[in-house]
């Protein structure tokens, strides 16, 4: 096979073969395996707008069969989660008391940490399935405005120190100073006059 390849030419494509692998084929291949449906993109677009729309994540068994492993966990969490809640509480009276923190900052602080989290574990642990009630719309909504809160108010700078360091924060800090000077001295202009 390999003398006969090495000692004749090759036939010439046809050209649906030529066609078929030629770039603008293969690019309408790609197309075509990652297009969506009309009808996929309404279904799609009806379950993320749903009051009911999350995702299930099928999980392992955590015990199987084991009822006294299954109250000894259940008790632990229930333990766990309660002190977790002592934690929570004494700490948001820590930050309404504290003036180190800007009010909006504090006043979100204090509304997280007020959110409980109620999980029933003899559900979670009979089922191997847990459903989380939030869809991924809301959820890139929700760290969006995560985001905006945290660097377009007041403790931005901090927060900018932190991820850049403290020329970063010192740099955004001078150009809002540039950016109100001209500002700064019309108001001296005025009062001149």
């Amino acid at each position: 096979n390999l003398y006969y390849a090495l000692t004749h030419e090759p036939e010439p494509l046809s050209s649906e073969y030529s066609r078929a692998l030629s770039w603008e084929a293969a690019t309408e291949r790609f197309a075509a395996a990652g297009s969506v449906s009309f009808a996929e993109a309404e279904a799609m677009k009806e379950a993320l707008s749903s009051a009911d729309a999350g995702i299930d994540i099928v999980l392992p068994p955590l015990i199987s069969g084991n009822e006294v492993q299954r109250k000894k966990l259940s008790r632990t969490f229930r333990l766990t989660r309660r002190r977790y809640r002592n934690f929570r509480s004494r700490l948001s009276q820590e930050l309404s008391k504290t003036n180190v923190l800007p009010q909006r900052t504090k006043d979100l602080l204090i509304t997280e940490l007020d959110k409980r989290l109620n999980v029933d574990l003899d559900e979670l642990l009979s089922s191997p399935k847990l459903r989380v009630k939030l869809s991924p719309a809301k959820l890139d909504k929700l760290l969006l405005d995560l985001y905006d809160g945290v660097v377009q108010g007041e403790s931005g700078d901090v927060f900018r120190v932190i991820g850049g360091g403290a020329n970063v924060g010192r740099q955004n800090r001078y150009v809002r100073q540039q950016t109100r000077l001209p500002q700064k001295r019309k108001k001296e202009e005025e009062t001149v006059d």
